[in-house]
């Protein structure tokens, strides 16, 4: 939902297909993640779903910034990197914990993950991923 302080006004961004656990505002834009394992960015100015950034095997609890770049955590104990503006996934670090990623922070180039595992983590960089196959599907 969307609400303003000028207008009081509630509106609905739909489109996942299950819980949305975190959210992140961008530049113009906001990123949703949610238990259905999509990351969804929408545009803060019209409300409507930019794209669908579908990568991860389970759901999305956590979303940050960094430099350039969309970073989420999920519960398939991974951190991925997204390019916020093409909606492709450049990066993974994966297995950074043995359970959910619940928590991310960025301070430059510098990541932090909390995890269910009762530990924070600070990842390498995410490697580099393959050629893209669809990656971010504009809806």
């Amino acid at each position: 939902c969307k609400w303003t302080l000028a207008t009081g006004g509630v509106r609905r961004l739909e489109g996942h297909r299950d819980w949305v656990a975190a959210l992140q505002a961008g530049p113009g834009w906001l990123a949703s993640g949610a238990w259905d394992g999509e990351i969804r960015l929408w545009d803060l100015a019209s409300d409507a779903c930019l794209r669908s950034l579908c990568g991860h095997a389970d759901a999305v609890y956590a979303l940050a910034l960094a430099p350039g770049l969309l970073l989420s955590g999920s519960r398939d104990c991974t951190v991925r990197a997204w390019d916020p503006a093409s909606g492709q996934c450049v990066g993974i670090a994966p297995r950074v914990h043995v359970s959910a990623v619940s928590g991310l922070a960025a301070r430059g180039a510098a990541v932090y993950a909390a995890s269910w595992d009762r530990s924070l983590r600070r990842p390498p960089p995410p490697a580099p991923t393959p050629p893209p196959r669809g990656g971010g599907r504009a809806d």
